[in-house]
């Protein structure tokens, strides 16, 4: 029902009522109302347990603004309430106007009323082990700011409910029962999402955050940037006139809560299941444990939009020069404790270490090298080239290639910080006056690389962080295992631009049987440019053009540079992870994977293709590969 349908139902009993009011004021009387309708069933009496049903009598403190705003004696307003609840109790509350946003401002601001109110999403217990069936009134009000994508940062209150009979209690996107913090989502994330004690963010808001880090890869420091200046609107004196002390600046360390939540709610709301995370303890590590369990999940299963894919015959893996910090330690996986340490807890030891690669010696107090005359000289040079202007602006514009983290030169706020060991290789070398060179590992060492494997459609099936080296052992290794999960099905023929090497590994040992039966073939554009004619066994054995399945007559049927282009893309997060440790890392990759993946797969199916089944192609060929 419109407003203009409304007030025409009402004009024959009515019109006296609404003499010498405007229709904007009507206007305004409905929908001030429809917004505080939590606010007026909250003082009803217990007695009153119905929240569909508009009760008869209005708050003093909400009679008062109502006058007040409307410039109106109490007396019409409550007459004008008797005829117009039923109406208003199941009006749908829309947008405020600035006229309307003005009068909470000007008018409810000094009474406790805002336009916007966060309370849970409903007045009554719901725990199934309570029997309580009276609504809930013992209810705390606190102070809240909530950043919106078209109202910018927005003045509210937030509304804790507390049910006495089990002591739950209720908050505006979850519940608490014995320090266990459960969301109520699970058809549907809710509008409006806590990151913080007092912080709100609005779901419209970091949707498009999230989609600005998928197409652009926008940082969560540049995301806060933009926001700050291009939608936040805020004035803080009129914040601190109205009694809010706390500051209304986003932070980098906002945008990075309200993707993770808003990633797990989603994780959960697709598979019909509730989000519970511990209440107490610091925000930063309070999902820690649910991202965790996602992250073994993409492992364990992989993407659920690359699953089923039951005729699918060729998968192409390849490298990305992208990680995170990592323990300095060969061969550790332990993650760090921090992103500015070199080593793990369990090789904390090792920080006493001379830095020189083959000494361990104690190092000097304050220094990364022991009292070794040619190590302190190295350790000098090390740190002159740190200090030396022009090297770290070329180092850190190598950093930043692919895409710049912040906008602001030399300011970050959180979304990474970048030290100078950061921008240091993880390795360094070092000749002394024509004496041999000697290695050193005087900053933070990151993982190798992230090795992918990508269908030809462009679907990318599963990733690993390779810790060492891409060594074509460890890419079987993978291979192997991101085939190996549940409803996977082994491909017919994997692409790399190293298989002439990989497939004589796996003719000469028996432990890479599994490969057997699988074509193994280099890609079309090294295998023409990269790879020498007279290596034999790679002639016979790896030219593409060799197996009429990847052929189309004289066409290649399928994209076998395909992990390449969909590295390029991948790489483009290379500034915006490199700081992150493995659990966030991991947790960030495979969110944009996966959406990536939700898109690429509905673009193919609105242009008609079934990425699932495959144009018959003949009767596939047998590899039966000889041992060597």
């Amino acid at each position: 029902m419109s407003q203009d349908t409304l007030l025409t139902s009402k004009s024959s009993d009515s019109s006296s009522l609404a003499h010498g009011l405007s229709l904007q004021q009507t206007f305004v009387f409905i929908n001030i109302l429809a917004r505080l309708k939590n606010d007026i069933f909250l003082v009803q009496p217990s007695s009153f347990g119905n929240e569909d049903c508009a009760p008869s009598v209005l708050p003093p403190s909400i009679l008062a603004f109502t006058s007040d705003a409307l410039g109106i004696d109490e007396g019409m307003v409550e007459s004008l309430w008797l005829a117009y609840k039923e109406e208003i109790w199941g009006w749908p509350a829309s947008e405020p106007t600035d006229e309307e946003e003005k009068l909470f401002h000007e008018h409810g601001w000094k009474r406790g009323l805002t336009s916007l109110v966060l309370y849970p999403p409903t007045h009554f217990c719901d725990n199934p082990a309570c029997g309580r069936q009276s609504p809930l009134k013992k209810a705390t009000s606190r102070q809240v700011v909530v950043y919106t994508l078209a109202r910018g940062v927005l003045p509210a209150y937030e509304i804790k409910l507390y049910c006495p009979n089990c002591f739950t209690t209720y908050f505006p996107d979850f519940s608490v029962l014995k320090g266990i913090r459960t969301y109520y989502a699970i058809d549907e994330i809710p509008g409006y999402i806590q990151v913080g004690a007092h912080q709100f963010i609005e779901k419209r808001l970091v949707t498009l955050w999230i989609t600005m880090m998928l197409v652009a890869w926008v940082s969560g420091t540049n995301c806060s940037r933009i926001y700050d200046l291009a939608l936040s609107q805020v004035d803080n004196e009129l914040f601190e006139a109205g009694g809010w002390q706390f500051g209304c600046v986003l932070t980098t360390n906002h945008i990075w809560d309200a993707f993770t939540l808003y990633t797990l709610l989603d994780y959960h709301r697709r598979r019909n299941t509730r989000l519970v995370l511990p209440h107490t303890g610091l925000q930063k590590d309070r999902m820690t444990m649910a991202m965790e369990a996602r992250n073994e999940e993409v492992i364990q299963r992989g993407f659920e939009e690359t699953l089923g894919h039951e005729d699918i015959q060729v998968v192409v893996t390849d490298g990305l020069a992208i990680g995170h910090p990592r323990c300095r330690e060969p061969h550790c996986t332990i993650p760090l404790n921090s992103n500015q340490d070199r080593f793990c807890p369990t090789h904390a030891f090792r920080i006493n270490e001379c830095a020189v690669v083959g000494c361990n010696h104690h190092v000097r107090s304050g220094y990364k090298t022991c009292d070794n005359s040619e190590h302190i000289e190295m350790e000098d040079l090390h740190t002159a080239r740190g200090q030396a202007a022009f090297t770290l602006r070329n180092r850190l514009n190598r950093h930043r290639t692919a895409h710049p983290h912040d906008i602001v030169a030399g300011d970050s706020n959180g979304d990474h910080w970048v030290s100078e060991d950061a921008i240091q290789e993880d390795d360094e070398w070092t000749q002394l006056r024509g004496r041999r060179k000697q290695r050193a590992h005087f900053s933070r060492a990151h993982t190798h690389n992230e090795q992918t494997l990508v269908f030809p459609c462009g679907l990318i099936a599963s990733r690993a962080t390779f810790y060492e080296a891409e060594a074509v052992s460890n890419v079987l290794v993978f291979v192997e295992k991101a085939y190996s999960v549940p409803h996977a099905r082994k491909p017919h023929h994997l692409i790399y631009d190293s298989n002439c090497d990989a497939a004589q590994q796996v003719a000469a040992n028996e432990d890479w049987s599994w490969f057997d039966d699988i074509g193994m073939f280099v890609d079309v554009f090294h295998f023409k440019n990269k790879h020498d004619a007279s290596h034999t066994f790679c002639q016979e054995n790896c030219n593409p053009a060799d197996c009429p399945h990847l052929m189309d007559g004289d066409k290649w049927y399928f994209n076998t540079s395909v992990a390449e282009q969909m590295n390029v893309w991948l790489g483009g997060y290379l500034a915006i992870v490199r700081e992150m440790l493995p659990v966030k890392y991991n947790f960030f990759l495979n969110e944009m994977i996966r959406l990536h993946n939700h898109i690429t797969l509905q673009k193919l199916e609105d242009g008609g293709h079934n990425v699932r089944v495959l144009p018959p192609r003949g009767p596939l060929p047998s590899y039966n590969r000889r041992r060597i």
